[in-house]
């Protein structure tokens, strides 16, 4: 069972690096979906293994088409957002590690390559104030821990749930998908029940290396705490009576003594 935790990070952009900065993101985000092949995707592992939501983007910029006149007379900040099922120093390390590549233009186009010079993490951040000149993985980590802001709340989109187990389930119901759709197996499946038809492709999954995991691993889904249900029912018993009580007081002791100041058309006297 897996635990989801949250990050958030803003650094004030260095206002001669924005246009760099937003060129960078840009790059990166095509890159980073067109990436093909295993050897290409290890390059930027850290960025999406165990990692739910990532984001990166500039705020309290003047220029953004979103504001159609003058912009805020705040300077403009890059935040930095993610959820993850690591811990937060952990993700943070994977952030400030020397062996995260970077993104570099070739004949024209974007790609990932590893670099002793820079790291993708040192191409964002130094287009902001104060990222170090001497750069290694405890420079990095300090300035980023430097700029954390607590998050008070964030979205789940599956809860206790891991990336890990996210991608095996949606791959294993592919597969299962791909079992029901097979024209050899439907003149079975019609002759069998739906009963037959689960044990069968239990039968198929089980006995395939590839999802020998679902053997392995038992997936409980959240359930009822019935001591904290019980105890609220207790607490929901024993204030009823209270809540008439205090009820009549306010109604009998205070509310009928009140005086009345609704006037009605009668009642203003006329001018003579």
């Amino acid at each position: 069972m897996s635990r989801q935790n949250p990050l958030t990070l803003i650094t004030p952009i260095k206002p001669d690096k924005l246009g760099e900065l937003r060129e960078i993101l840009d790059y990166m985000k095509y890159t980073l979906e067109s990436i093909k092949g295993f050897e290409e995707r290890k390059k930027f592992k850290k960025l999406y293994e165990e990692v739910h939501y990532l984001r990166w983007i500039i705020i309290d910029d003047p220029n953004s088409e979103f504001f159609k006149h003058k912009g805020p007379d705040q300077k403009p900040k890059l935040v930095y957002s993610s959820n993850f099922d690591k811990s937060v120093g952990h993700h943070i390390d994977d952030l400030a590690a020397d062996d995260l590549a970077s993104i570099q233009k070739m004949n024209g186009q974007a790609k990932a390559v590893y670099s002793d010079q820079q790291t993708l993490t040192d191409q964002i951040y130094s287009c902001c104030v104060g990222y170090p000149e001497r750069r290694d993985a405890k420079s990095r980590k300090d300035y980023l821990e430097k700029h954390m802001v607590k998050v008070s709340a964030f979205y789940r989109g599956s809860p206790r749930r891991s990336v890990t187990q996210i991608k095996d389930e949606n791959k294993l119901r592919v597969r299962l998908r791909e079992l029901l759709d097979d024209e050899g197996n439907k003149k079975k499946w019609e002759k069998w029940s739906a009963k037959e038809i689960h044990q069968k492709l239990k039968s198929l999954i089980s006995h395939d290396p590839e999802y020998e995991w679902t053997t392995r691993e038992k997936f409980r889904m959240p359930s009822i705490n019935y001591c904290k249900f019980l105890l609220l029912i207790l607490v929901i018993v024993i204030l009823i009576p209270v809540i008439i009580i205090w009820q009549m007081i306010v109604q009998f002791g205070h509310e009928n003594k009140d005086k009345h100041f609704t006037t009605y058309r009668s009642d203003i006297p006329r001018k003579k």
